[in-house]
């Protein structure tokens, strides 16, 4: 990519009428905008599900885009922020979409020396969380990070968000 690129963020269009999905959807299926040069860089996948895709492509200064399913220009720096900014997302997305078995989770908790202040952090929590935690530690064979449970007990024990995503990523390793 250099000067003489267009950087911009569209979305499909539908492959026949190239009418755009965000009017009506693609009846004939999805296509890119038919822009002289368009390349596929990349999309916000970090924010999926969604009715309207995001995608970010570049194309030669010389191409014509105002066309349906083009939603903007951007200035190569702000375009690659944003890109860089989705990549950030989707990190923290799967972070905090880490999935371990509550083996791989005591046997983290236990290197790090917080396995035996579970009991007395879920001790110290309010009903009915108390109960709901309890039955979790207990009797889950997989604890997620994103999970209600996680959090409380994260909280109770002083932990902050990236404590946490290095006890998960630890835990992903056992």
């Amino acid at each position: 990519m250099g000067k003489s690129m267009k950087y911009i963020q569209y979305t499909y269009v539908d492959a026949v009428t190239g009418i755009s999905i965000a009017a009506q959807p693609a009846a004939n299926g999805p296509a890119h905008p038919e822009v002289e040069g368009l390349e596929f860089v990349w999309a916000r996948e970090s924010e999926y599900p969604t009715n309207l895709p995001a995608l970010f492509g570049a194309c030669p200064d010389s191409s014509d885009i105002k066309i349906d399913g083009v939603a903007g220009e951007f200035i190569e720096i702000d375009w690659l922020q944003m890109q860089a900014d989705e990549m950030n997302a989707r990190l923290q997305k799967k972070q905090k979409s880490m999935v371990v078995t509550m083996r791989q989770a005591r046997l983290a908790l236990l290197q790090q020396g917080l396995l035996a202040s579970i009991q007395p952090a879920i001790d110290s929590l309010d009903e009915p969380h108390r109960s709901g935690a309890n039955i979790e530690w207990e009797y889950s064979q997989e604890v997620e990070r994103n999970r209600p449970f996680v959090e409380l007990l994260s909280q109770a024990l002083g932990l902050t968000d990236d404590d946490l995503d290095a006890l998960f990523e630890l835990a992903a390793t056992l």
